[in-house]
């Protein structure tokens, strides 16, 4: 028999509405995204053509498979509804939309800062896992070098804490701060419950 496995995250406390602007999410956009609870990644493939979102957390992983199979109840009655600030997000076309791209997103037990195909993706959600100290740095910056080296167009990085204020994490010079992207998230974050401070790069070319 399995042990019981507990989630860490139930539900995002970031806005889903900033980190999606703030990607500029389009159809044929293919995301590396940090799970956590999964409503992210979700929130994601409404308007990606494919997501692959990973989590070293096992129960995660799980949190987010359960999740995705029964969308109706799991997106619309959180489980912590303090914490939840997108209550209203997941509308029934939402969810529709979800659901029917269900195929194009892959849910899987990894570490996201050891991912070898770099070149599949061209957009890239970190939440706050380069930033909230649970990582090594060397191997924090190894990944974002990678992502300078081969990310593809338009080679956009969503960090939901802003780096700028970590400066042991060294931003390679092939990235700039996408200053409209970021200005549009950071209006929706501080319509949220924790109030991030978002920041998007933008690989130059």
């Amino acid at each position: 028999m399995n042990p019981l496995r507990i989630p860490s995250y139930w539900e995002t406390n970031e806005s889903l509405d900033a980190i999606v602007n703030g990607m500029n999410v389009g159809k044929r956009d293919r995301i590396l995204a940090v799970l956590g609870s999964g409503d992210q990644a979700f929130a994601l493939l409404e308007k990606a053509a494919y997501v692959k979102a990973v989590d070293n957390c096992m129960a995660q992983v799980e949190h987010a498979q359960a999740r995705i199979k029964y969308p109706e109840t799991t997106l619309t009655k959180p489980h912590c509804s303090h914490f939840y600030g997108n209550r209203d997000y997941f509308s029934a076309e939402r969810i529709a939309e979800i659901k029917k791209k269900a195929s194009c997103l892959e849910i899987a037990e990894e570490d996201i800062f050891t991912e070898g195909n770099i070149e599949e993706f061209n957009k890239i959600y970190l939440s706050n896992a380069s930033t909230n100290g649970s990582n090594p740095l060397d191997k924090v910056n190894g990944f974002l070098n990678r992502l300078a080296q081969n990310l593809g167009k338009p080679g956009i990085v969503y960090f939901t804490a802003d780096p700028e204020f970590k400066p042991e994490i060294i931003i390679p010079k092939r990235f700039s701060l996408d200053k409209e992207l970021t200005r549009i998230a950071r209006k929706h974050e501080r319509n949220g419950i924790m109030v991030w401070r978002p920041a998007i790069y933008r690989r130059k070319a």
